[in-house]
């Protein structure tokens, strides 16, 4: 395994390949922090929550029939 690892930091393209994957983690970590510490991730929550009952409610009240039976084209 000792090999196979230096071979790959030996590498050009193993070496760029390992920058690439520091980078991607490193941007991932600053986006999770980002949206803990924002407060973000309950704001996407509170987004979807609203979706989710306004579509129930619309399917409530068109009688949960699933689909609106309407051709939608514009006839040519």
């Amino acid at each position: 395994m000792l090999r196979s690892i230096r071979s790959v930091l030996r590498s050009k393209k193993g070496v760029a390949a390992l920058e690439y994957s520091i980078l991607a983690g490193m941007i991932v970590i600053g986006v999770v922090a980002a949206i803990n510490t924002t407060g973000l991730k309950t704001k996407i929550d509170t987004v979807f929550t609203n979706i989710g009952t306004a579509l129930t409610n619309a399917s409530t009240a068109s009688g949960g029939s699933g689909g609106s039976g309407g051709s939608g084209g514009s006839g040519g």
